[in-house]
């Protein structure tokens, strides 16, 4: 089979890199080609990895967002793909000369650019748009151009999603929609020990979306010996506001944060930690919370539609409801004054990500793909 995976690029981003991995799991058996079109990080090293997008300096990209604020403000509405013109005829060109057929679609803004084209220019193509935010985010981050992303799920040959959540909203506008949950790939590595003082952090930094403001302000509260250990990577702006936060919360003394951490250093910062611990505002199915628990740590977060699908509703962790550091403090002492019950999550926990494996993940992806 020969398949295209459309995406912003494959190099950074959970999502990005989600498509990366299942890519490259299908192209064992199949010619994948990996078309990014807005950044080219971290290329593949695939016969067929393809950079459509162009490069854009920062005056370039202020003006853009200039104009669009100023078609937001004037019409309520404006069209993405106008920003993307050069990269969508690429695209085609590419799909048409390589006679690609089957064409993934990663998140909701390349399904809000791509679908329309691929559906005109090449109407026998088989689309399907794989949508990793949650409803609400969803429907935020379209709110200026909702019809358009509304033609791409009414107009897919199938949606994709990671939650029930998303299931039971987009079934209105397409009956053809599947539950595959994002596969995670990581090293072999062991279970984590449970008896340390450190509570594990991971996350892309972002003060609003991750919550660090609630993370400092739960981190102030932990017994002496305890702290919140955070492994993170975001933009030069992003990690000062987090510093800065951290300094202003005067938590430098319970919130250590070490960084990006990757391969033996991430499978480490999950090895040596007894609890994980999500802040979250929102999430559609965060691949961190999946690799907490194969590592058998006992999880607290707050009940996000992602924590809620992965920890089944508070069957497999605990939850609190989003911006309640009270609750949230209650169960974190709840666990960290009981190793029994950090055990006993932590099995449950194990059981769980048997559900997330990759092997499952891709036969679940044959099966759409197969499907006629």
């Amino acid at each position: 089979m020969r398949l295209a995976i459309i995406s912003p690029e494959f190099g950074f981003g959970g999502s990005n890199m989600v498509a990366r991995n299942v890519g490259q799991q299908l192209e064992k058996e199949n010619e994948v080609f990996f078309i990014a079109y807005q950044f080219d990080r971290e290329p593949l090293h695939s016969d067929h990895f393809y950079f459509v997008g162009k490069h854009r300096d920062r005056a370039t990209r202020t003006i853009q967002k200039f104009e669009k604020g100023l078609s937001v403000l004037i019409t309520h509405n404006f069209s993405p793909a106008k920003y993307f013109k050069q990269e969508i005829e690429t695209t085609i060109e590419l799909l048409k000369r390589e006679r690609i057929k089957t064409v993934i679609l990663n998140s909701f803004i390349a399904g809000t650019l791509f679908c329309e084209a691929i559906k005109k220019e090449i109407p026998d193509a088989k689309v399907i748009t794989w949508l990793h935010e949650s409803v609400e985010f969803g429907k935020h981050l379209t709110r200026y151009y909702r019809n358009r992303f509304l033609f791409a799920v009414k107009n897919s040959d199938v949606l994709v999603c990671l939650t029930h959540e998303a299931l039971n909203y987009y079934k209105q506008f397409n009956n053809n929609i599947r539950i595959i949950y994002n596969p995670i790939d990581l090293p072999d590595h062991g279970l984590a020990n449970l008896s340390e003082h450190i509570i594990s952090f991971t996350a892309r930094l972002n003060v609003h979306i991750k919550g660090l403001d609630y993370l400092c302000q739960i981190a102030a509260d932990l017994p002496s010996g305890w702290k919140v250990r955070v492994a993170g990577e975001g933009s030069a702006e992003d990690v000062r506001a987090f510093k800065k936060l951290i300094d202003e919360s005067g938590v430098g003394d319970k919130l250590d944060f070490v960084g990006a951490k990757k391969g033996q250093e991430l499978v480490k910062h999950y090895e040596s930690s007894s609890i994980f611990l999500s802040t979250s505002r929102t999430e559609a199915l965060p691949l961190v919370m999946i690799e907490a628990l194969s590592f058998g740590l006992p999880i607290v977060s707050f009940d996000h539609p992602g924590a809620q699908e992965i920890l089944e509703k508070g069957q497999v962790g605990l939850l609190s409801p989003i911006g309640d550091t009270g609750s949230v403090h209650e169960h974190l002492m709840k666990l960290i004054g009981d190793l029994d019950l950090r055990q006993q999550f932590g099995v449950k926990s194990i059981g769980r990500y048997q559900d997330f494996k990759t092997q499952t993940i891709i036969q679940r992806w044959y099966q759409i793909l197969n499907d006629n």
